[in-house]
């Protein structure tokens, strides 16, 4: 095991490296208990996404803090256990997730587009019978709670794994690799929705690991690179969930059978052809473009990286 180093903590004062770790971890599992408090209890939107971001958080730093070959197999064991849970919960969650930023992101389109209101009622409630299909599901699948949870709920988890990280300077080896990576996927990101997609996802992964372990990292985040990521990652987001709205009302578009039951349902298929090919393509290259030339901004800014 690698020599327990100094780090500091929240109040100044200097703890070692396992139990800086332990701390961590503790705080990260405590957070992903009270989401899951939050989403057995309301399931609101905000819980599905509270609860979605504490687990790939934690899966983010659990990756980061893999310790090197040799350690101890029971401790090993544990962290990918954890690891992978936080996958499960966090794929689980994803589709309900979807639904609900396409509900709202669907009314406020809908708010501003030039369309017959026979076509608004139309396409919220086809939005809104999907959320409650996928909420149903969801509910189904997390009640009673699955086994693969315990694994996230274990309040000892943080003192298992804590003893046997890597070193101060491979944690920070990493999380610069993260780095690299995501100002690579900045650079060679246009002219693609799966490249900007890719890139998003990198900005959340690294956004994770430096905001619970940036007080250990050697040398240190660029002390403007956290906002600056937070806003890159919005502005993908933005044009993110535009994309995924208008391929789910392509399908909508296209259908046949249960969804075009009649000559109405067929004329209502029509007219959002129409707007699909006018107003929000328009909208979609808009976030597109201000997507693209963010990502170019923040990957040619030399002070965020070094």
């Amino acid at each position: 095991m690698a020599p327990a180093t100094g780090v500091a903590s929240a109040d100044g004062r200097s703890v070692t490296r396992p139990a800086a770790a332990a701390r961590v971890l503790a705080s990260l599992c405590a957070d992903m208990r009270r989401c899951l408090d939050r989403l057995a209890g309301s399931g609101t939107p905000a819980a599905v996404h509270d609860t979605r971001v504490a687990a790939r958080r934690l899966r983010c730093v659990l990756s980061v803090l893999a310790p090197r070959g040799g350690r101890p197999a029971v401790a090993e064991r544990r962290r990918r256990g954890a690891r992978r849970a936080a996958r499960m919960l966090a794929l689980r969650l994803a589709a309900s997730r979807e639904a609900d930023v396409r509900l709202a992101l669907l009314t406020k389109a809908l708010g501003t587009a030039a369309v017959s209101p026979e076509l608004r009622r139309w396409l919220r409630a086809a939005a809104a019978d999907v959320r409650a299909r996928v909420r149903a599901e969801l509910a189904g699948r997390l009640d009673p709670p699955p086994a693969y949870l315990a694994a996230l709920l274990d309040p000892s988890l943080g003192a298992a794994i804590a003893p046997h990280l890597p070193s101060r300077a491979r944690i920070s080896r990493r999380a610069e690799a993260r780095a690299r990576r995501l100002r690579h996927r900045l650079r060679h990101c246009r002219g693609s929705a799966r490249r900007l997609h890719r890139a998003r996802l990198a900005v959340k992964r690294l956004r994770y690991v430096e905001d619970a372990l940036g007080a250990w990292l050697v040398p240190p985040p660029p002390h403007r690179r956290g906002q600056a990521l937070l806003r890159l990652q919005r502005r993908l987001g933005d044009y993110h969930d535009l994309w995924a709205l208008r391929e789910w009302l392509r399908q909508l578009a296209s259908a046949n059978g249960e969804i075009a039951r009649n000559a109405a349902d067929r004329r209502l298929q029509a007219e959002l052809r129409l707007w699909l090919h006018g107003d929000l393509r328009r909208r979609l290259r808009a976030a597109r473009k201000r997507a693209e030339e963010r990502c170019a901004r923040c990957a040619a800014n030399g002070s965020l990286w070094t």
